[in-house]
C-alpha cells in the first residue's frame, strides 16, 4: 500500500494549500469550507481506510470488476487537483469588486406563514407515501414523492428562519426528522435539514464557526451517517439488538465487520474508466438537462433523464445503472470535458457559488436572499456528490417554497 501513502502526503498537502487560499474568508457558511469537508468526508478519509486494508467496491464479490489501486490513484489525484482550483476559483470571487448597490428583500412574515402553511398542507400526503416508497419502483414519481415529502420540513425551517427557534416549531419539526431517520437509505432527508438548522443558528447569532454545543451535535451527525441506512433498516425490521450495536458501532464502542466511511471514492474511480470505455464525449450538454427537468413525460414521452450519462456506464461487471451509483460532480466533470472538466468545472463553481456567498454576506440576516443562500449551502454536499445537474432537485424543487418566497417578495413588496 506504499501508493495510498504517497496519495495521502499528497492530499494533505493539497488540504493544506486550499486552506491558506481560502483561510483569510473562510467560515463554516463559505461554500469553500463545504467543499473542503465534501473532500475529505468523500475522499480522505476513505483514502485512509483504504490504505489500512478496506476492501474496495466490488472486491468482496465474485463476477464483478474490482476497483483497482491504479484507478483510486488517478481518481485522488485528479480529486486534489479539482480541489485546488475550486479553491482558487473562490479566491478569484473576492477580487472581483462586488455590486454594493444589491437590494435586500426584506420578510414579509404574513405572507411567509401562508406559504409555509400551503407547503406543509401539500407536501403532507407525500410524506406518507414515502413511508411505503417501495411501491413506487424506481420511477420519476418516486423521486417527486421523496423530494414533496420534504416540503413539510422546508415550510417549517423556513418559518424558524422568521420567527426564531419557537418551541412550537422545534416540536412539529422532530417528528419528521425522526421518521426520515428510520427510513434506511434516505439519509440527506435529514442531514441537510440539521447543516439547514445550523446554519440558520449560526448566522442569527452572528457567529462564524459553531460553538461547542453545535460542534457535539455535528460531530455526533457525522459519526452516526454512516451507520444511518443500517440503523433506519433495523429499526423498520424491529430488531433493537441491531439499532443498539450500530449506534455502537458509529461512536467507535464495537468494532465494526464493514466499512465505516462512505465509498463515493470508489464509485468514483470506477466511473472514470467506464467513461474511458464508454468513448462519448457530452460536451456539456449533461448540465442543459436543468431546462428540461419540469417537462411532463406526459408531454415528452422519451425526454431525457437527469442521470442517464451515468446509467449509460453500466457494464454486467460494474452494474453502476442498476445499483444507482454516483460519479460525483468530477466524474460529471470528466463525462463532459475529459480532463480539462477537472480543471474548469471546479473553478467556475468555486467562483460562481463565492459570489452568491458575498453578496449573501453583505446583505446579512433577515432578507430573503440570505435565506436563499443558506438553503442551497445546505445542499451543496449532495450536488457534489450527485452532480451539478442535481441542483434542480435539491435546490429547487425540494425546496420550491423558496423560490415561491423570493418571487413573492420580488414582485409584490418594496425593497430597502
Amino acid at each position: 500500500m506504499q501508493e495510498y501513502k504517497f496519495l495521502i502526503i499528497i492530499d494533505i498537502l493539497c488540504l493544506i494549500a486550499s486552506i491558506i487560499l481560502l483561510k483569510r474568508n473562510l467560515s463554516f457558511f463559505h461554500p469553500g469550507f463545504i467543499y473542503l469537508f465534501f473532500h475529505v468526508y468523500s475522499f480522505t478519509l476513505r483514502l485512509w481506510e483504504l490504505s489500512f486494508g478496506a476492501i474496495p467496491l466490488y472486491g468482496d464479490l465474485l463476477g464483478f470488476s474490482t476497483v483497482t489501486n491504479k484507478e483510486i490513484f488517478r481518481a485522488m489525484i485528479w480529486a486534489d487537483i479539482g480541489l485546488l482550483f475550486f479553491s482558487l476559483g473562490s479566491l478569484f470571487a473576492f477580487k472581483v469588486r462586488l455590486n454594493k448597490s444589491i437590494k435586500g428583500l426584506i420578510f414579509n412574515k404574513k405572507k411567509v406563514w401562508m406559504l409555509a402553511v400551503l407547503f406543509f398542507i401539500v407536501g403532507l400526503p407525500s410524506f406518507f407515501l414515502q413511508q411505503d416508497i417501495s411501491s413506487f419502483g424506481m420511477s420519476t414519481t418516486r423521486q417527486f414523492i421523496l423530494l414533496m415529502s420534504l416540503w413539510p420540513v422546508s415550510a417549517l425551517i423556513a418559518l424558524i428562519y422568521v420567527m426564531g427557534f419557537r418551541w412550537y416549531l422545534m416540536l412539529a419539526l422532530i417528528p419528521f426528522l425522526f421518521v426520515f431517520s428510520t427510513q434506511g437509505y434516505h439519509r440527506f432527508m435529514v442531514i441537510l435539514p440539521v447543516i439547514l438548522l445550523v446554519s440558520i443558528y449560526l448566522s442569527k447569532s452572528n457567529l462564524k464557526w459553531p460553538n461547542k454545543r453545535i460542534m457535539i451535535i455535528l460531530l455526533s451527525a457525522a459519526l452516526i451517517f454512516p451507520q444511518l441506512k443500517y440503523i433506519g433498516m433495523a429499526y423498520t425490521s424491529n430488531d433493537p439488538g441491531e439499532v443498539t450495536l450500530r449506534l455502537k458501532q458509529a461512536f467507535h464502542l464495537e468494532k465494526s465487520d464493514s466499512s465505516t466511511i462512505n465509498s463515493f471514492l470508489d464509485q468514483y474511480a470506477g466511473a472514470l474508466t467506464l467513461i474511458d470505455n464508454n468513448d462519448k464525449f457530452y460536451y456539456g450538454s449533461t448540465y442543459l438537462k436543468v431546462f428540461i427537468i419540469f417537462i411532463p413525460r406526459a408531454i415528452w414521452p422519451s425526454k431525457p433523464g437527469l442521470a442517464d450519462h451515468t446509467v449509460a456506464l453500466g457494464t454486467s461487471e460494474r452494474p453502476y445503472d442498476v445499483e444507482g451509483r454516483i460519479i460525483t460532480y468530477l466524474g460529471e466533470a470528466y463525462i463532459n470535458f475529459r480532463y480539462f472538466g477537472f480543471f474548469i468545472v471546479p473553478t467556475l463553481v468555486g467562483y460562481f457559488l463565492t459570489r452568491f456567498y458575498r453578496s449573501s454576506v453583505q446583505l446579512g440576516y433577515g432578507y430573503v436572499q440570505h435565506y436563499i443562500y443558506l438553503v442551497f449551502m445546505a445542499v451543496l454536499i449532495q450536488v457534489y456528490r450527485d452532480g451539478l445537474v442535481s441542483i434542480v432537485l435539491f435546490g429547487v424543487f425540494q425546496n420550491l417554497l423558496m423560490v415561491t418566497i423570493y418571487l413573492a417578495h420580488k414582485f409584490s413588496w418594496n425593497r430597502r
